[in-house]
Order: C-alpha cells, then sequence, then structure tokens
C-alpha cells in the first residue's frame, strides 16, 4: 500500500479548476500479509516493512500459532519468489500435519 496515492481524476466546474496539493517527498509503503477465513469473515494479517521469507515465515507461525491454533488450514498463495524459498518451505514442512498448500 503506497501511502501517496496521485490524484488520477478529479471533477470540477469548468473553469474553476482547484490546485491540488501533489505527492513529494520519499516514497512511503506499508505491506500487508493476510489470510481471509471467508466461512466467518475472520481476517488476520500483519504489517510488515518489507516482504520477504522472513516475514511470511513469522506471518505463517502468527496465522498457525496465534489465529488458528487447534485447526486445519488451506493456504492459496501466489508465485512470490518469497513463497518459494527454503527457508519458507522448510517453515511449511514444520506444519504439514496441519496445512494445505496451494
Amino acid at each position: 500500500m503506497n501511502l501517496q496515492t496521485p490524484l488520477r481524476k478529479c471533477w470540477m466546474q469548468r473553469g474553476r479548476q482547484r490546485r491540488l496539493p501533489a505527492a513529494s517527498g520519499p516514497q512511503a509503503f506499508h505491506h500487508i500479509i493476510g489470510a481471509l477465513n471467508w466461512a466467518i469473515d475472520r481476517l488476520c494479517h500483519q504489517i510488515v516493512p518489507v516482504k520477504n521469507s522472513q516475514t511470511f515465515i513469522a506471518f505463517l507461525e502468527h496465522l498457525l500459532l496465534d489465529c488458528y491454533p487447534d485447526c486445519s488450514v488451506v493456504l492459496v498463495m501466489d508465485n512470490a519468489l518469497y513463497h518459494r524459498s527454503a527457508a519458507v518451505q522448510a517453515a511449511l514442512s514444520l506444519f504439514e500435519h496441519r496445512l494445505l498448500v496451494f
């Protein structure tokens, strides 16, 4: 999530355009890693400074130990590089008795 979203379009009365401040300064991002339980409409998430193997493993631990400590989980992931890293695969193998990964 970029905190400096540019203004794309704005409706204004013809001849009465307003000046709007432009975003400036360094780019600021918040990365959100999350999982949705659609059956009960529950969202588990973490806001992390960067998306990488370590933060994804920390999210897996949060998801499986804090959010759903006694449940099996179906995890659907995209093909992000950090999802396929050796460290993440090792972490997933620790929970393979409770986790089905797509």
